[in-house]
């Protein structure tokens, strides 16, 4: 993927292989089966959404999860990954949409957060919860392997997910070093 300097977001359609996202979520399934989530890490889970963290850290699996983004191919200096479980909303509970933000990580000094991507391991669409982007009306309709990558002040949400499946996906964010070219 060439990665055009005035990107706002770009789709990308049928680049990662299926045996790749079943792998991964062969991996994240795996994870929650045998280590399980604690009442913990559900409560803090924001907008009924789950990031899950501690697969990404020296698990036998991790390399199912953050080898994806080489079929992007975004140079850059650092790669944060994170791993995304939007549950269902609970019956007869829809919330209103939730509001646009623009990811306010705070990298190690000497980095900027230049661009994130987003891919699809299961359905995202409006009906699943799929993310949505400030001043566009329609929420991207993205299929497994598919991936959405925007520049990193641009405002988005993930949506309300009617459906009663969990979506996942799995979120890269591209650091790089401000003193790179220098």
């Amino acid at each position: 993927m060439t990665i055009k300097e005035s990107l706002v977001v770009e789709i990308e359609r049928d680049q990662l292989p299926m045996e790749e996202i079943h792998d991964a979520l062969r991996a994240i399934n795996r994870h929650i089966f045998e280590a399980g989530l604690t009442r913990e890490e559900i409560e803090r889970s924001a907008e009924n959404a789950l990031w899950l963290e501690p697969l990404l850290h020296n698990h036998p699996w991790s390399h199912y999860i953050t080898g994806l983004h080489r079929h992007i191919g975004i140079e850059a200096d650092e790669v944060w990954t994170q791993i995304l479980l939007q549950f269902p909303e609970k019956p007869g509970d829809i919330p209103p949409e939730r509001p646009f933000h623009v990811d306010d990580l705070h990298p190690k000094p000497g980095y900027e957060l230049q661009y994130v991507a987003g891919v699809a391991l299961t359905p995202s669409d409006e009906y699943h919860g799929g993310i949505r982007f400030e001043g566009d009306h329609a929420v991207p309709k993205l299929n497994p392997g598919d991936y959405v990558v925007f520049s990193a002040d641009v405002p988005h949400s993930g949506g309300i997910n009617y459906s009663g499946q969990i979506r996942y996906a799995v979120y890269f964010r591209y650091l790089r070093h401000l003193n790179r070219n220098a």
